[in-house]
């Protein structure tokens, strides 16, 4: 069955809306994860030692937190198509009048999109990266009061 260009525009913009949201949220996952790992990784770390290590490893936990709280705020930022404004505009005579505005519409809203998702997911790099250099300094601290 062969697919209209119309319809493939509104099924890619449909996909490309989807493909936007299920990054931020893979993200925001993937952020409160680690942060939950240092935490533990943290907590175990200070229960048995103060050493440098483990203030290094409290430093980098709290930038993670921070970077953390970023990537949910900035998650928040993601627009969806206002549809609404579109159907009530007067000026549009015509159901493919409509459509095309409408169409337009959702591509404005994944061309919004863009630079929230690219900072989201450069955010969740860098807090990724922290929690990281959180663990390895909490097993650090851990290994050097055992021995």
């Amino acid at each position: 069955m062969a697919t209209s260009t119309a319809e493939w525009l509104d099924d890619q913009a449909g996909r490309l809306l989807t493909s936007q949201s299920a990054s931020i949220d893979t993200s925001k996952l993937i952020v409160t994860f680690a942060l939950a790992v240092s935490a533990g990784f943290l907590a175990a770390a200070l229960q048995i030692t103060r050493s440098g290590f483990a203030w290094t490893a409290v430093v980098a936990f709290g930038c993670s937190a921070l970077l953390t709280l970023r990537v949910l705020r900035l998650a928040r930022g993601l627009q969806i198509p206002d549809h609404g404004s579109v159907l009530a505009d007067q000026t549009l005579q015509g159901d493919q009048a409509k459509l095309a505005a409408l169409r337009r519409e959702s591509f404005r809203a994944v061309t919004r999109n863009k630079p929230t998702v690219n900072e989201v997911r450069d955010t969740a790099w860098l807090q990724l990266m922290l929690s990281a250099l959180a663990w390895g300094f909490a097993i650090a601290a851990l290994v050097v009061a055992a021995v």
